[in-house]
C-alpha cells in the first residue's frame, strides 16, 4: 500500500467559504445527486473525485449555472445565493474546462477581459465599441504579475504553448473577480513538465486567498496539490478527508466500493513469428513520421511512448488513413495496403479510437445503436435499407461484450460518461470485426474503475488473435497492459523494450 502522501501545503485555511447543503438533482430515471453536502474552506485546494456517473459533472454544472438544483442551498461567505444562470455564477466563481475556451486570434489581454473591455476613463461595459487599449493591457499585466509571471499580454493566444494558455484561462478568472476557481481535468492537455508549472500557479492562487476546486481522474495529482478530498459515489457524498490522512488505495476503494487488487503486468511472451502487421520505413508527407519500422504480432498489445511532438499519435492516425504517406510499406496479414482514407482502413480491418473521442470518434447526437453500426452500414443494408433485426442482434451482442452501461439503446451518445463512450467505440469495432485496434490515449478523462475495465477489454481483444496498438502519455498505463513498448522522439523510433523487467524510471530516462 502506498504511503500517505503529504500535500506540501503548510498554510491550512479554516474559514468555510463555500457550503453546499443537501443538494439534490434528478433526471428522468436517474437520481444524479442525493442530498450532497460539501464545505470548502477559503483559500484551500479542494479535490473532488469519483467514478464517471458519481455526480461530479452535475454538481459542477449546478455551481456554474448550467443546471439548477431540485433542492438544497448554496452558501458563500455565510450568505445563501441563488444561481440561475452562468452569469449569476461568475459573480463568485469561474470554471476552467478541459477544452480551451480562448479565442486564438485575440491577444492575451483581449481574452482575459473578453465581453468586459475598458472604455476611456476606466469605465467598463459589455460589448464596448470604444476600447481603452492601454488600460486593458495594463490591467491584464497586473493580473499576470499577481500570479507571479511576466510575459507580453499583447501576444496572440495562438502563439502560446498549452501551459501559457492555461495561465491565461486562470488569469481571466481572476480578472473577472472570481473568488472560487473550478478546474476540471486541468492537466489533460499538458505534458509532464508543464504540470508542475500549473501546480505552482495553484499554490500562488492559494497565497492570494483564492479557493480552488480541483477535479481530476489522476489521483496522484489530487494527492500532490490538494488540502482536502471529497469522494462522491452514485450521486452521494462518501466523505471529505484531509489529504494527508488518507492514501490512494483508500480513495480508490471509497470510489469504486472494492479493492482493485494488484496491478496486472503482462510479460513479453507473444511469439513474433505470427506477424499481423508490418510497417517498413514509413514516412508521412508532413514529415511527422520519419522512416519508422515496426511489427505487431497476433495476441500482442504494443505500446508507444513519447513526449508531445514525438509522433506517437501520428502512427495511429496514419494507419487509420488520416495522414498522407510519402514513402514506405504497410503489410497487413501478408497483403500490402496503402491507407488513403478512413473508409479504406476500416474496410481493411483497422479500427482507430482517437484521443478526442467526442470530436473525432463518436457522433454525439446519434443514438448508441447508430454509433455502433456506423462502420458496417453496407454489411447490414440491402438496396439502402437497413436489416433492422440483424442490426439489433449485432448491437445487442457488442454492447453486452463491452459491458456498456445505458438505459436505452436509442439514447444519444452524449448522455454517456467518458468510460462508457470509450466502451461504445470498442463496441463499434467489435461489430466491424477489426483485426487491429489502435488507441490514442485510451483512458483520457476516464475514472480509475472504468479504466481497469477498459484494460481488461483490451487484453481480451488481443487474446482472440487480434492486435492492439496503444499510444499513451501515461507510462504506468503502458507498463500495465503492453507486451512491448516503443519509444518515439522527433518522429523516429528510438528504441523498443520488452515489457518483462521494464520500469517507469527506465522509460523516463529514455524519454528525457
Amino acid at each position: 500500500m502506498p504511503k500517505k502522501q503529504k500535500t506540501g501545503n503548510d498554510r491550512r485555511p479554516n474559514k468555510e467559504f463555500l457550503e453546499l447543503v443537501e443538494i439534490s438533482k434528478s433526471f428522468p430515471g436517474v437520481q444524479a445527486l442525493d442530498r450532497v453536502s460539501i464545505s470548502v474552506r477559503q483559500g484551500e485546494v479542494h479535490g473532488l473525485v469519483g467514478q464517471n456517473g458519481a455526480g461530479k459533472s452535475t454538481l459542477l454544472k449546478i455551481l456554474t449555472g448550467a443546471y439548477r438544483q431540485d433542492s438544497g442551498k448554496i452558501i458563500i461567505n455565510g450568505e445563501e445565493i441563488r444561481i440561475k444562470t452562468p452569469a449569476d455564477a461568475q459573480k463568485w466563481m469561474y470554471m476552467i474546462y478541459q477544452e480551451r475556451t480562448l479565442v486564438p486570434d485575440l491577444t492575451v489581454a483581449e481574452n482575459m477581459f473578453i465581453g468586459n473591455w475598458s472604455l476611456p476613463g476606466g469605465e467598463k461595459r459589455k460589448n464596448a465599441k470604444i476600447v481603452d487599449w492601454k488600460t486593458l493591457n495594463t490591467e491584464a499585466e497586473k493580473v499576470i504579475k499577481k500570479l507571479g509571471f511576466d510575459f507580453d499580454v499583447k501576444r496572440l493566444v495562438r502563439d502560446l504553448g498549452a501551459h501559457e494558455q492555461q495561465l491565461v484561462e486562470i488569469a481571466r478568472a481572476l480578472a473577472i473577480g472570481g473568488e472560487i476557481i473550478i478546474m476540471d481535468e486541468p492537466t489533460a492537455a499538458l505534458p509532464r513538465k508543464d504540470i508542475e508549472n500549473l501546480f505552482e500557479i495553484i499554490r500562488q492562487l492559494k497565497k492570494n486567498g483564492v479557493t480552488v476546486i480541483y477535479v481530476s481522474h489522476h489521483l496522484q495529482e489530487i494527492f500532490d496539490i490538494t488540502d482536502r478530498i471529497t469522494v462522491l459515489k452514485d450521486g452521494k457524498k462518501v466523505g471529505t478527508f484531509e489529504t494527508s490522512s488518507i492514501d490512494e488505495d483508500q480513495v480508490i476503494k471509497l470510489m469504486v466500493g472494492k479493492d482493485l487488487g494488484q496491478e496486472r503486468k503482462l510479460t513479453a511472451n507473444v511469439e513474433q513469428k505470427n506477424i499481423l502487421l508490418e510497417v517498413k520505413d514509413l514516412t508521412t508527407k508532413d514529415n511527422i513520421l520519419k522512416n519508422i519500422s515496426f511489427s505487431l504480432a497476433k495476441n500482442e498489445v504494443l505500446g508507444i511512448a513519447g513526449l508531445i511532438g514525438s509522433g506517437k499519435e501520428a502512427v495511429g492516425r496514419t494507419l487509420a488513413g488520416l495522414k498522407k504517406i510519402e514513402s514506405g510499406e504497410i503489410i497487413l496479414e501478408g497483403k500490402k495496403i496503402l491507407p488513403k482514407s478512413p473508409a479504406y482502413s476500416i474496410n481493411q480491418g483497422i479500427g482507430f479510437l482517437p484521443s478526442d473521442r467526442n470530436l473525432e470518434g463518436l457522433v454525439l447526437g446519434m443514438s448508441l445503436r447508430e454509433n455502433v453500426t456506423l462502420n458496417i452500414l453496407k454489411k447490414i443494408s440491402k438496396y439502402l435499407v437497413i436489416n433492422a433485426p440483424k442490426e439489433q442482434s449485432l448491437v445487442n451482442g457488442a454492447v453486452k461484450d463491452v459491458n456498456l452501461v445505458y438505459s436505452s439503446i436509442e439514447q444519444q451518445a452524449d448522455s454517456l460518461s467518458g468510460g462508457n463512450r470509450q466502451r461504445l467505440l470498442i463496441a463499434r469495432n467489435l461489430c466491424a470485426d477489426s483485426s487491429i485496434l489502435i488507441f490514442n490515449e485510451p483512458t483520457q478523462g476516464v475514472d480509475v474503475g472504468a479504466r481497469e475495465e477498459i484494460y481488461d477489454l483490451i487484453r481480451n481483444y488481443a487474446a482472440f488473435g487480434k492486435g492492439v496498438i496503444i499510444a499513451s502519455s501515461d507510462l504506468s498505463e503502458l507498463l500495465k497492459i503492453c507486451n512491448r513498448i516503443m519509444v518515439m522522439s522527433a518522429g523516429e523510433i528510438t528504441t523498443t523494450f520488452n515489457n518483462d523487467t521494464l520500469t517507469e524510471d527506465r522509460l523516463l530516462q529514455e524519454l528525457a
